[in-house]
C-alpha cells in the first residue's frame, strides 16, 4: 500500500512540473530603454522583478538568475542579472553560443498552443556575456534557420554580468493575442569543463517544452502596423527589384545591405510610399550577398528579410536548361547545350561562343533578342569545355566513361545509366559489409576510411564490389579535425590526389561533404569546396546532412544531394 501511494505521490509532482502556473505582465515602458546592460531608466522600477528558477528536476538553481520585462509600441525589452562566479564565453557569430554561459529566451504569439503539436511555433532567442547572439524557429518541434533584426548589450558586474535584449514585434504580425507564451532558460559552464547547469524560471523537464512555458500578460502591439512585406526580392538586369506591400499606407524608410561574410558591402536607402515597386541600380561587384532588406518606420523596423542573392553585371541572364545536372553530359544525356537567355533593357545583340580546353572556338551564336541557346555536343570528345558570353562564362563538361553516378531531371540517382535507390547504412567497417547485403543494403558509409592510406581505401572499395555494395566516403583525406580550422589547414594538393584516385573505383557512390554544419564561416567553406569536387570529379555527387528542412533550404547550394536527420 506504501507502495502505491508513493507511486501516485510521484506521478502528481511530475504532473505539477508539467504544468506551468507562472505568468508575468508586461507593462508600457514610461521612458526610452537604451540598451547597454545597465538598468538605470526609471521605467525599469515600475517593472516587477521575476526570479525562482529550477533545474530540470525542481531544485533551486545554484547560480541565481533574475529578469524584468518591459515593452514599447514597437517591441519587447527584457532586462536579465544572472550571477556568475566563474564565466565561460567567447565572442562567436552565429555559432554555439549555447557552450558558453548563455540566456536563452523562448516566446510564441499565442494564447495557448494547438494541440496539434505538428503546428506548433515558437521562436527562441541564445546570448552568452559576449553579446553573442543566435536564433531560430521551432515549427512541430524541428528547429530551424531564421533570422531577425533582434539587439543584444551585456556588462560584465561583480559576481555575475547582466543583459539587455530588444526583440522587435514585427515578426509578430499574425498574432492576434494580448497574452503570449514564454519562457527563459539559463546555462552555466564551468570554465574547466565540469558539468552544465541547466535551469528554467517555468518549471519544466527540458527548455524546449512549450507545455511548460509561461504566460506573458496584456502585450500590447497594433496587428496592422506590421502587416507591411517586400514581397519578389531578387537581383534583374544589374538591379535590385521588389514590390513593397501594407496594410495600412504610410511613408516608409527602407534599407537593403549587401554582405560577403557578414562584412558589409554596400547599404541602399530609400523613401517609399504606400505600394510600390522599385528597381534600384546596383553599385557592387559580381558575387554572391547576403542580403538584408528592412522597412523602417522612423527608426523602428517593421519588417526584415534576409535573402542569397547573386548579383552579375552581365547585360544577359542565363539560366542553364541542358545539361541538367552539375553542367556535365553524360553518356545517356541527350548531347546538347541549351539555356534561356534574357536581355537587358538596353542590349541590342548578344554573341556567345562554344570553346574547347585550350580555347579554341568550335561554335559561334548570336542573339537579338531575349530567348533559347543552343549548341550541338553530339560529335564533342569527352572533356572540359566553356560556353562563352556577355561577361559570362559557363563551364561544362562531357563524360564519354560508362562509369558514373548523377541526378536525372527528376532527381533520381542513375549508376551506368540505370535507376538506383539508395539503401544505406552509417559508419560502416569492411566486416560488415557480407551483412550489409545479406539484408539488402546496397550503399555503405565510411567515417574513417578517408583517413586510410590509398591501398587500404581501395582494398575497402574492392571488397564492397564484389559484395555488391556502393560506398560513400568524406572527401578531406587524413584531416582529423573536424569544423572550420580543419579545412583551413586542408592539403589541397593531396585531396585531390585522394580524390582523383577514388573516383575511378565502380564501388564508389559519392563525396559525404558534412553533416549539420553551424556557422556562416563553415558553410561558405564548405561551398568553396562543394565547387572543387565538382571541377576534380563531374562523375560522383556530393552528399549533405542537416536536421531541419529550414536548414537544408540554406545548403541547396552546396551540395547535390541534401538529407534530412530527424
Amino acid at each position: 500500500m506504501n507502495k502505491i501511494i508513493k507511486s501516485i505521490l510521484a506521478v502528481c509532482c511530475l504532473a505539477a512540473l508539467s504544468i506551468s502556473a507562472k505568468e508575468l505582465e508586461v507593462k508600457m515602458a514610461s521612458c526610452p530603454i537604451i540598451l547597454d546592460g545597465v538598468f538605470d531608466e526609471t521605467a525599469w522600477q515600475s517593472a516587477a522583478t521575476a526570479d525562482g528558477f529550477t533545474t530540470f528536476n525542481g531544485a533551486p538553481a545554484v547560480e541565481k538568475t533574475r529578469f524584468k520585462v518591459l515593452q514599447d509600441k514597437y517591441g519587447l525589452f527584457f532586462a536579465f542579472t544572472a550571477e556568475d562566479k566563474a564565466i565561460k564565453s567567447e565572442k562567436r557569430i552565429n555559432g554555439p553560443v549555447w557552450f558558453d554561459d548563455s540566456i536563452e529566451i523562448f516566446i510564441s504569439p499565442v494564447k495557448d498552443f494547438s494541440s496539434d503539436k505538428n503546428i506548433r511555433e515558437y521562436f527562441h532567442f541564445v546570448l552568452n556575456p559576449d553579446a553573442s547572439m543566435f536564433n531560430n524557429k521551432s515549427i512541430g518541434g524541428i528547429l530551424g534557420d531564421w533570422n531577425s533584426a533582434w539587439s543584444v548589450a551585456c556588462k560584465r558586474i561583480p559576481g555575475g554580468w547582466t543583459a539587455e535584449v530588444y526583440l522587435p514585434f514585427f515578426p509578430y504580425s499574425d498574432s492576434e493575442a494580448s497574452d503570449w507564451r514564454f519562457n527563459i532558460g539559463r546555462s552555466h559552464l564551468e570554465p574547466s569543463g565540469g558539468k552544465a547547469q541547466h535551469s528554467v524560471w517555468a518549471p519544466s523537464h527540458g527548455f524546449h517544452n512549450p507545455d511548460n512555458f509561461a504566460k506573458l500578460k496584456n502585450v500590447q502591439f497594433t496587428r496592422k502596423f506590421y502587416q507591411v512585406e517586400i514581397s519578389d526580392l531578387g537581383i534583374s538586369q544589374q538591379k535590385i527589384c521588389g514590390k513593397i506591400e501594407q496594410a495600412v499606407n504610410r511613408d516608409l524608410e527602407m534599407e537593403i545591405h549587401f554582405y560577403q561574410l557578414k562584412e558589409l558591402k554596400s547599404t541602399i536607402k530609400k523613401s517609399v510610399k504606400g505600394n510600390e515597386k522599385f528597381a534600384l541600380p546596383l553599385q557592387i561587384a559580381p558575387g554572391e550577398y547576403e542580403v538584408d532588406a528592412i522597412l523602417k518606420d522612423g527608426d523602428n523596423i517593421v519588417h526584415f528579410q534576409t535573402r542569397k542573392l547573386v548579383f552579375s553585371d552581365s547585360p544577359v541572364e542565363v539560366k542553364l536548361i541542358r545539361p541538367a545536372y552539375r553542367n556535365t553530359v553524360f553518356p545517356d544525356d541527350e548531347a546538347i547545350f541549351s539555356a534561356s537567355v534574357k536581355f537587358a533593357d538596353n542590349l541590342k545583340t548578344a554573341h556567345f561562343s562554344l570553346l574547347d580546353s585550350k580555347g579554341k572556338t568550335l561554335q559561334k551564336k548570336v542573339l537579338n533578342k531575349s530567348g533559347i541557346l543552343e549548341f550541338d555536343l553530339k560529335k564533342l570528345p569527352a572533356g572540359n569545355y566553356k560556353v562563352i558570353g556577355p561577361k559570362q562564362i559557363i563551364g561544362l563538361k562531357i563524360i564519354k566513361d560508362n562509369q558514373y553516378v548523377k541526378l536525372d531531371g527528376q532527381k533520381r540517382c542513375v549508376v551506368n545509366g540505370k535507376l538506383f535507390y539508395p539503401r544505406g547504412f552509417m559508419g560502416c567497417m569492411k566486416k560488415s559489409i557480407p551483412l550489409l547485403k545479406k539484408y539488402h543494403y546496397n550503399l555503405a558509409h565510411s567515417y574513417s576510411l578517408h583517413r586510410k592510406n590509398l591501398p587500404e581505401v581501395i582494398d575497402f572499395l574492392d571488397y564492397a564490389h564484389q559484395h555488391g555494395v556502393m560506398v560513400t566516403l568524406l572527401p578531406f583525406w587524413k584531416n582529423r579535425t573536424a569544423g572550420l580550422p580543419g579545412l583551413r589547414k586542408m592539403n589541397k594538393a593531396e585531396m585531390k590526389k585522394f580524390v582523383q584516385t577514388v573516383k575511378k573505383h565502380p564501388a564508389f557512390f559519392g563525396w559525404y561533404l558534412f553533416d549539420e554544419p553551424r556557422s556562416a564561416a563553415l558553410t561558405n567553406e564548405l561551398k568553396k569546396y562543394y565547387h572543387l569536387l565538382k571541377e576534380w570529379d563531374p562523375e560522383h555527387p556530393v552528399i549533405g546532412v542537416d536536421n531541419s528542412a529550414q536548414n537544408c533550404l540554406g545548403l541547396l547550394e552546396h551540395s547535390d544531394i541534401l538529407s534530412l536527420d530527424m
